[in-house]
């Protein structure tokens, strides 16, 4: 019996190139559309259930992202609870003029909306009750600070 001889002709690597360029072009636009046509839109979409709750507390922390607002003070037990709450793409302000304004010690109402089966928060209003002040003894001290400073850099 003889051996089988397979012989390569000069047009063999470009007939493999192009069989496999076919194959590699057409499979992805196929699977994608067997993809998109089982979906139904009653599939994609799914519903949230979204709770709106209100808290009040004093916002310990801020950045550009979200407040830290401090809720359950026991002072006996020298214990308290914090939730971070980010903030919301449309923030209602009532008390403040913008997000810069908030600051940190200011007594505020929050509402919030909490995606129940998620566990997220997202916050949708401030509203201010009471603006942080510090103590007058402090104030009294910075002022005496700052004159010492500006007398040093006078000399």
């Amino acid at each position: 019996m003889r051996p089988i001889t397979i012989q390569k002709s000069p047009a063999f690597p470009v007939v493999g190139f192009l069989a496999l360029f076919l194959v590699c072009q057409t499979a992805p636009t196929y699977a994608v559309e067997v993809a998109v046509g089982a979906l139904k839109p009653t599939e994609v979409m799914h519903e949230r259930k979204v709770e709106t709750k209100t808290i009040s507390g004093e916002i310990s922390a801020r950045n550009l992202n979200g407040i830290a607002l401090v809720y359950a003070k026991n002072t006996k037990k020298r214990s308290s609870r914090e939730m971070w709450l980010p903030y919301d793409s449309e923030l209602k302000l009532v008390g403040y003029e913008s997000k810069a304004n908030v600051g940190e010690g200011d007594y505020v109402r929050a509402t919030y909306d909490e995606m129940v089966d998620e566990g997220r928060r997202v916050l949708t209003g401030i509203e201010l009750v009471k603006k942080f002040e510090p103590p007058a003894e402090e104030v009294e001290k910075d002022e005496e600070k700052e004159k010492e400073v500006v007398k040093d850099e006078e000399k």
